[in-house]
């Protein structure tokens, strides 16, 4: 279960973790719309600059925290099409965060 009070600390961390690499973070999602969620939390990172987008130091960032990528966007957009015949094309990736006993989902949205 995610609530709104960690997940504001866990999303500080976050952005500390990826500003250097030169993108920002923003919530979204249940966790901001009703206080809390028992399947994920909702992550919005975006480019500071996108003339000099590095999505290489991005994911090093994240790793570099902790995190572990569980399913790249191809692999969430497969499920899409093959569980509701979706086309959307947005770029979601789910990730866990390894230092967490819980393992608790973490959906990224990278806007570009």
């Amino acid at each position: 279960m995610w609530h709104l009070s960690t997940a504001l600390g866990f999303l500080s961390e976050v952005r500390a973790a990826v500003l250097s690499a030169g993108y920002e973070v923003g919530l979204t999602g249940s966790v901001l719309h009703r206080g809390k969620s028992a399947k994920d939390i909702d992550i919005i990172i975006y480019p500071l600059n996108t003339e000099k987008q590095n999505v290489e130091a991005l994911e090093r960032a994240l790793t570099g925290m902790g995190l572990v990528k569980e399913f790249d966007k191809d692999f969430v957009q497969k499920m899409w099409r093959e569980k509701a015949n979706s086309k959307d094309q947005k770029h979601v990736e789910v990730w866990r965060d390894s230092r967490d006993r819980r393992r608790r989902r973490i959906d990224i949205f990278l806007l570009k």
